[in-house]
């Protein structure tokens, strides 16, 4: 008994200990590592004004080739070939520190401020906000892109022989090479899930390329996604699990367990990570010179390319309103809409390897080759964003045949008429006409057919200067048209007297209804005329004046059912006719045709006496 109760209060002691343990993570910064988050998106939190304005420079003593970091307390850490530096947010030395260590990955920071580095020579230094040295260890092998904190606190670095899991004190966690010693090059750095699995990239068999899967405790979760042998780059990780990897010029969306969704091939090779915007869409930098934007669910929807001019290396980033910063070779600074439409370029006069970093405030941060630390501040130009409104598609149902009719309104308060006015249909942009109005503030629209199924649809817009908005804004967007194959269609109208006979003065009324007789709905025009004795005949229209009216354009049928009986026309007979029989006729048409599709006469006789 007396065992017992040690054993139990020695227990509970040791879960009060471990729930004190305070596990460094990655910062909760602006930017504390390369791509901003572990899952290598590439994308701020924060929004960016929409003008550049050059707030200041630093000047290192050698080139910046990683990516710098916005870390705790809004501080900048970046690395050159010899030297770690600390900046204050106004670009003033705090502290360096010589490492002679080649650290081209960049620092990373986690929680508790500690910054993190790793050297081709495998040398790794962890060091304190103040630029005291923690620690330095040797990995014996070199490593060239910068570590990563995991969700548990350990940090991860790939080497030439080994992916590495270290204790925040130095000591070696665990290494990982495969039970058979089958990987090697892991010359990439991971990105990590949400749920704490780690995709990493490396050489298989000296002569495959792989992504693997690996739990925190190095457990190989499913079988790696192997390519031809090729560069490794670090994958990004979306929304929704999918995890991006760029292969030569391949680009794979992969299921978190590594089976293939997709893949779409570009002109030129990828060379940096892919990025993934607000919107969950896709950008790679190609060394063709174009930017390429792929929708996330695949390659019928890439949806703009970019030119940018060079053998591209820096990543795309975005913000958190979804505008995208891209670094040319040649050290211009390009920002676009989320439609990849131009905003602004900022020209920094010196080449750009570095990969970029937000601020807090929307301060873009890039290193250049000649040591120059740039910061991009952003400032307001007073522009106002336009708005849309009221967007829509008619019909919500069709055929193969059918002219599927979208609208948008457009308004600017500025009085700007806009750059363009897009419809994505299937997340391909398709651009809009003034229909109506003034080009600042009118209703746009496109029209055309669509292939058999439902479909999605939503709108954007870009003013003048740059300026973007989306419709809708809460949702990713509508869903419809629905669009079947050609169908049997047999609509019939029906049109109904009050009596058969009438005298001058009487009050004529005419009822109608439709039916479908098919097995498809179809959307119609309704004409209704009255023929006279002579065999003039004159049209009549209902009145559309009410809308939506029950007789009018655009009036839906659905298969095998019938609309309620509605008064559609009324007059009062004129005196002068002869007695005879006259007649109403009705007829239907196709929706924006004059192919009648259905033909009816009802008779009535006007007497005299």
């Amino acid at each position: 008994m007396m065992k017992r109760l040690v054993w139990t209060v020695a227990l509970a002691f040791s879960l009060v200990l471990a729930a004190g343990v305070v596990v460094a993570q990655l910062a909760d910064s602006p930017w504390p590592c390369a791509h901003q988050n572990l899952q290598r998106t590439g994308r701020s939190p924060y929004p960016r004004a929409d003008r550049p304005e050059l707030l200041w420079t630093y000047q290192a003593v050698d080139k910046v080739l990683g990516s710098p970091i916005v870390g705790l307390g809004n501080l900048i850490y970046l690395t050159t070939p010899m030297y770690i530096y600390a900046l204050n947010p106004s670009g003033q030395l705090l502290w360096s520190y010589l490492t002679l260590t080649d650290a081209v990955g960049g620092p990373v920071q986690a929680d508790d401020g500690s910054i993190y580095i790793v050297g081709t020579n495998g040398d790794i230094y962890s060091f304190a906000p103040d630029g005291s040295l923690n620690w330095r260890e040797n990995a014996a092998a070199n490593a060239s892109f910068s570590p990563t904190i995991g969700p548990n606190g350990s940090i991860y670095i790939g080497t030439k022989e080994y992916l590495l899991a270290m204790n925040p004190d130095g000591t070696l966690k665990w290494h990982f090479n495969g039970e058979l010693a089958q990987y090697s090059d892991f010359e990439a750095a991971p990105a990590i899930a949400p749920d704490g699995t780690i995709y990493c990239p490396c050489k298989r068999m000296l002569w495959q390329t792989a992504v693997i899967a690996l739990s925190p405790d190095k457990e190989e979760l499913c079988e790696p996604k192997v390519f031809p042998a090729l560069k490794q780059i670090t994958p990004a990780i979306g929304s929704d699990g999918s995890v991006y990897v760029a292969a030569g010029s391949y680009l794979y969306a992969l299921e978190p367990d590594l089976t293939e969704k997709w893949r779409t091939i570009f002109p030129g090779v990828i060379n940096s990570s892919p990025s993934v915007t607000k919107s969950g869409d896709i950008l790679v930098v190609c060394s063709d010179q174009w930017v390429y934007s792929i929708s996330k669910y695949g390659p019928t929807g890439r949806l703009w390319k970019y030119h940018l001019g060079g053998n591209i290396t820096a990543s795309a980033v975005s913000d958190a309103n979804g505008y995208i910063y891209l670094a040319s070779p040649e050290g211009q600074i390009h920002a676009l809409t989320p439609d990849g439409d131009l905003v602004w370029t900022y020209n920094l006069g010196e080449k750009v390897y570095s990969q970029m970093a937000l601020g807090e405030g929307g301060e873009l941060l890039v290193g250049l080759v000649d040591g120059r630390v740039v910061c991009l501040g952003a400032t307001d130009s007073g522009n106002t964003a336009p708005s849309l409104q009221r967007g829509t598609v008619w019909p919500p149902k069709g055929n193969l045949s059918t002219s599927f009719h979208y609208t948008v309104d457009y308004y600017d308060p500025d009085g700007e008429a806009p750059r363009k006015v897009v419809v994505w249909i299937d997340h391909l942009a398709l651009d809009m006409t003034l229909e109506q109005g003034t080009a600042d503030n009118g209703t746009y629209g496109f029209s055309g057919t669509l292939s058999e199924g439902i479909h999605t649809y939503y709108f954007t817009a870009t003013d003048g200067r740059g300026a973007w908005v989306k419709y809708p804004s809460d949702l990713e967007y509508f869903q419809g048209p629905e669009v079947s194959a050609q169908a049997q269609v047999k609509p019939k109208i029906f049109l109904v007297l009050e009596k058969e006979t009438y005298r001058p003065g009487d009050e004529h009324n005419l009822y109608a209804y439709a039916k479908n007789l098919g097995d498809e709905p179809i959307f119609v025009d309704v004409y209704i005329a009255l023929q006279w004795y002579d065999g003039q005949t004159f049209l009549y229209l209902p009145d559309f004046s009410t809308i939506p009216h029950p007789y009018a354009s655009k009036l839906l049928l659905l298969a095998d059912e019938q609309t309620p009986m509605y008064k559609v026309l009324s007059m009062t007979v004129p005196s002068g006719l002869r007695e005879a029989n006259y007649a109403w006729v009705g007829a239907l048409t196709s929706y924006d045709t004059l192919e009648v599709l259905s033909f009816t006469r009802e008779y009535w006789r006007f007497t005299s006496h």
